[in-house]
């Protein structure tokens, strides 16, 4: 069972963490640290077999457990502004397939912001925030758009 859980946290990291899982991979330590983090829910696993609960039940228990330790998800702050703020450019990446990719490229970006404002479950509903984010996910597209235009330009001048 406990590997049932490990698959489910790991599945919830990768749709919700992206930024956790891809730094503790780049550390080597995404395997570490799942199981120092399963060692924790293990007495709650453990507790709940006894009370011969059904195994969804307990595997959705511990999971919620371990999903309370984790920090508010910067990736699903992003993709909902996105799709609320920027709604022309979140249907042409999710239509593309590029949003995954492009949410991952505007964690780093903003990763300022949400460090210099101390991003928590517990402000993530600020407005201060809020408009601080959606400023450098402005930022971020309109730095992109001049970087298609100078390539563009340049493949037109090479051209010419």
């Amino acid at each position: 069972m406990l590997q049932h859980l490990s698959i489910l946290y790991l599945d919830y990291l990768k749709s919700h963490h992206p930024d956790l899982v891809l730094e503790w991979n780049l550390s080597e330590a995404l395997h570490e640290t799942i199981e120092q983090q399963l060692d924790q829910v293990k007495p709650l696993l453990e507790k709940l077999s006894m009370d011969e609960l059904q195994t969804d039940d307990i595997l959705q228990q511990c999971l919620n457990e371990l999903i309370t330790e984790l920090p508010a998800s910067r990736f699903d702050y992003l993709t909902e502004l996105l799709s609320t703020e920027f709604e022309q450019q979140h249907e042409q990446l999710l239509a593309s397939g590029l949003l995954p990719y492009e949410c991952m490229n505007l964690l780093q970006h903003c990763k300022p912001v949400f460090d210099k404002l101390n991003f928590s479950l517990t402000n993530e509903d600020d407005p201060f925030i809020r408009y601080a984010v959606i400023a450098a996910i402005s930022d971020y597209f309109e730095r992109a758009q001049e970087q298609v235009s100078n390539a563009v330009q340049q493949s037109t001048t090479i051209n010419a």
